[in-house]
């Protein structure tokens, strides 16, 4: 599947006042759709691709382990492609990892449009990202109440991957 996606950073100050009013429902136009803990353990990262096994809402009823294949390129689309994996299967994978990170998504409806904002935890705290991805490149969007603080990212310095290889939290 093509996965094709809008990346934004947030100033963690002004994620955290937005945050709290979302999740407080005190924000007229986005609403609170659901709150994950994911962990992130990148097995392969290269030029060329990012291999990571993921794991949402450990020891909960609603856990899930993932595992993801992404092109590494530059732009918005990419390949990706994700499968369930059992917990033998992801605990044998997450001990090959190079990078590891944890954060909490938070998911929000923006007027219709579908947003993920993730709050990075560890030696990571501090960095907010907020993503939303569209149907096709030419896909118009609802931004986030807070879009003027909202700044447009992209490359691979701003990638899941390159951020857990930096900082193992």
């Amino acid at each position: 599947m093509i996965e094709i996606e809008y990346k934004f950073k947030i100033p963690s100050d002004k994620a955290e006042q937005y945050l709290r009013d979302v999740v407080g429902g005190n924000n007229p136009t986005d609403k609170l759709v659901g709150i994950y803990s994911i962990e992130q353990y990148y097995i392969v990262d290269n030029h060329n691709v990012a291999m990571r096994v993921r794991v949402v809402d450990r020891d909960t009823q609603h856990e899930r382990r993932i595992l993801t294949i992404k092109e590494a390129c530059e732009g918005i689309s990419r390949l990706e492609i994700e499968r369930d994996l059992s917990k033998e299967e992801s605990d044998g994978l997450r001990a090959l990892h190079i990078g590891k990170l944890i954060k909490t998504r938070y998911v929000i409806d923006a007027q219709g449009s579908h947003w993920d904002v993730d709050v990075f935890h560890g030696d990571l705290v501090g960095e907010v990202y907020a993503e939303i991805e569209v149907a096709s490149e030419t896909s118009s969007y609802h931004t986030l109440s807070c879009h003027n603080d909202l700044i447009p990212v992209s490359g691979r310095e701003h990638s899941n991957a390159y951020l857990a290889s930096l900082h193992d939290s």
